[in-house]
């Protein structure tokens, strides 16, 4: 692996192989990293017309609530369990889609088109998951929902995330199922 940061490794390109120590050694950098989150880049490179990636998020992390302006994403769950919290353009909670990669009753694959906005709630220790969106890299892609706080704004971020943490599981708010 060549590592471009705490966070990010690119896998070798162009053939990589990815065992369970992989995921293990991945588990291990996400707990050593104070942003709890790392990944391992299949692609080549931020121009890749395809990005795919094996992400881990310890159940510290909060992802702040996006949307993609024009790419497809696609999360297959590899290990741990989380939900997937579907919103409509006003911050509105309009599904709840719980992860899990062996969990009878969760989806261990889901695929969002663009213009949704969405956040994963981590409930494992960590997740670990395949995601697939649509290169080059463009930061300019990506929408941060205005009615979420920013990763920086902590105080208002926990308030955000108890909030979300009531949604979903157990609740029947916008259960999809398969």
């Amino acid at each position: 692996m060549k590592k471009s940061s705490d966070e990010v490794f690119f896998a070798p390109y162009p053939k990589t192989g990815l065992t369970w120590e992989t995921v293990e050694a991945l588990k291990l950098q996400v707990r050593n990293n104070a942003s709890h989150k790392a990944r391992i880049c299949i692609h080549d490179s931020m121009s890749a017309g395809v990005h795919q990636m094996l992400i881990g998020l310890s159940d510290k992390v909060y992802v702040r609530p996006h949307k993609h302006r024009s790419k497809d994403e696609s999360i297959h769950v590899i290990e741990g369990r989380a939900r997937l919290v579907i919103f409509d353009e006003t911050g509105r909670i309009t599904e709840v889609m719980e992860l899990g990669g062996t969990d009878p009753g969760r989806h261990f694959f889901t695929r969002l088109g663009p213009g949704i906005y969405h956040t994963l709630i981590v409930e494992s220790e960590i997740f670990v998951f395949h995601e697939t969106i649509a290169g080059p890299f463009n930061r300019e892609d990506t929408v941060w929902a205005p009615w979420a706080p920013d990763i920086q704004d902590h105080e208002n971020v926990s308030a955000f995330v108890a909030g979300l943490a009531a949604c979903g599981s157990g609740s029947g708010v916008g259960r999809r199922e398969a």
